[in-house]
C-alpha cells in the first residue's frame, strides 16, 4: 500500500507546523503510514495527499490545512483563531487520543480528551502563531519561555555553518510527539478522575480527598465551588497536602492563601506557629503547605480558615 505524502513548507520553522507534523506521525506514522516532503513547490505541494501550513487553501474535505490565506477567519467559539496545528487537532484530534490510550478509552472518551488537549495545549500554541495578543501573556521584563519558543528553537542558528532545516524539523517534531502524548495522557487522567472529584465530600469551605487525582480543572464544575478555600489529599510520595484554591485553573491567583505567618516555614518551626505538630512545610507564597498526616493537613486548612 502507498504511502501518503504529507507536505509542509521548507525552511525556517514554528510550533503550529511541526505539532501538526506531530499529530500525523501519532495518527498515522511518520514513515511508516506517510512521508512528510517540507517544500515551497507549487506542483509538489499540489500533488500531496495532506497539505499544512502552506499551500494558501484550507478545505478538510482536500486534506487542505492552511491559514495564511487572505479571506481565512476560522476560530473558535472564545475567539482563539486556528493555526495549522488546531486545524489538524480539530480534524484528527480523537483519532490521535484514541492512538494514544488504546483500549483505556473509547472513541467517545477520546473525543472529551481531545477537548482538554485543546484548552491546555494547541489554543496556546495556535493564538501565539496568530499573533492573537489579546489571548498571550502581556510582555515584561521577565519573559518566560513558552512551548512555542521551545520548538522554535530547534532551528538552526545564523551562525552555524551547515543550516539542516528538515532534519531539525523531524528532531523538534519528535519532542513534539513526546509533549503531545504526555499531555493526552494527563488530560485523560484529568476526564478518569472529575467524577472522583465532584463525588468528593466537603467540610464547609474545605474539600477531602481521599486519594491524589488531578482536580484543579474539576473542581470548578462543583455546585459550590466559589465557597471552596482549601483542597487537601494525599502526597504522591507521602504526606498530606493543603493546597489553597485558585481563583481561576492552573493560576497563583487565590481567594485565601495559607496564613502569612506560616510561609516559607518549615518542620518545628512551622509547628511553633501554627501549633499542630507534624507539620512538613509551608510554600512561600502561602499556595500549599504540607502535613505528614491526613488530620494534621485538615487542622491546618481549618486554622487557616479562620485566620
Amino acid at each position: 500500500m502507498a504511502k501518503l505524502v504529507a507536505a509542509t513548507h521548507s525552511g525556517g520553522f514554528h510550533a503550529d507546523d511541526v505539532f501538526a507534523a506531530a499529530v500525523l506521525d501519532l495518527t498515522l506514522g511518520l514513515g511508516i503510514g506517510f512521508t512528510l516532503v517540507r517544500t515551497r513547490d507549487p506542483k509538489i505541494i499540489g500533488q500531496a495527499d495532506i497539505v499544512f501550513d502552506v499551500g494558501g487553501i484550507f478545505d478538510p474535505e482536500r486534506s487542505r490545512f492552511d491559514h495564511h490565506q487572505r479571506g481565512y477567519a476560522e476560530k473558535r467559539p472564545n475567539g482563539v483563531p486556528f493555526s495549522s496545528f488546531g486545524l489538524l487537532w480539530r480534524q484528527l484530534g480523537t483519532d490521535a487520543c484514541h492512538a494514544v490510550l488504546g483500549a483505556k478509552s473509547t472513541v467517545l472518551e477520546a473525543g472529551k480528551v481531545a477537548e482538554v488537549v485543546d484548552i491546555e495545549l494547541v489554543q496556546g500554541v495556535d493564538a501565539m502563531d496568530c499573533g492573537a495578543q489579546e489571548f498571550l501573556p502581556r510582555g515584561g521584563n521577565v519573559r518566560i519561555m513558552s512551548l512555542s519558543a521551545m520548538i522554535g528553537g530547534f532551528n538552526p542558528g545564523w551562525q552555524e555553518v551547515k543550516q539542516d532545516f528538515d532534519s531539525a524539523f523531524i528532531e523538534a517534531t519528535a519532542v513534539a510527539r513526546r509533549v503531545l502524548t504526555n499531555i493526552i495522557k494527563s488530560s485523560h487522567d484529568v476526564i478518569a478522575a472529575e467524577n472522583k472529584v465532584l463525588e468528593a465530600k466537603a467540610e464547609g469551605s474545605i474539600l477531602l480527598l481521599e486519594n491524589f487525582y488531578p482536580w484543579q480543572i474539576a473542581l470548578f464544575k462543583r455546585k459550590d465551588a466559589d465557597s471552596l478555600r482549601y483542597v487537601v489529599f494525599p502526597n504522591v510520595s507521602g504526606g498530606w497536602r493543603v493546597q489553597a484554591v485558585s481563583t481561576v485553573p492552573h493560576s497563583f491567583s487565590m481567594h485565601k492563601p495559607l496564613p502569612e505567618s506560616w510561609r516559607g516555614l518549615e518542620g518545628e518551626v512551622l509547628d511553633a506557629v501554627t501549633g499542630i505538630p507534624g507539620g512538613i512545610f509551608c510554600h512561600a507564597s502561602g499556595f500549599i503547605g504540607g502535613h505528614a498526616t491526613r488530620e494534621g493537613a485538615l487542622a491546618l486548612a481549618r486554622a487557616a480558615i479562620e485566620a
